[in-house]
């Protein structure tokens, strides 16, 4: 038992060196992977951020079209309800003075009718 220990123990005194080099190797390549990350990310961040300084330029530029276009959106929205409005009070005018209507349309179409010959 003790030869095995003393077998373990010069083993372990030459592999632990050369795995904490192995794991030092690969600890300083994370560490370089990492930083490369965090550039790439720095510059993605500052190109995001170049792209919406110019969207919201973009969008500083677009404000008075569609103010404009709000503007005659509701122009003709006020139209077509004045329209409309103007329209049922025609027809409401035109129901309530229907007799009157049908009398003045059976007059003229009754003159059309008499013959100028005919004395009345």
């Amino acid at each position: 038992m003790d030869q095995l220990l003393t077998i373990l123990n010069s083993i372990s005194v030459l592999l632990i060196p050369v795995l904490g080099a192995i794991a030092l190797y690969f600890l300083i390549y994370l560490f370089i992977v990492l930083i490369k990350l965090v550039k790439k990310l720095n510059q993605t961040i500052e190109s995001v951020d170049r792209s919406l300084i110019i969207l919201e330029d973009y969008l500083e530029q677009m404000k008075a079209p569609v103010t404009t276009i709000t503007n005659i959106s509701r122009g003709v929205d006020q139209v077509g309800a004045f329209s409309e409005s103007f329209v049922k009070g025609l027809i409401e005018i035109l129901i309530s003075n229907m007799s009157v209507l049908k009398d003045a349309i059976g007059s003229f179409f009754n003159k059309g009718d008499q013959n100028p010959n005919d004395p009345q």
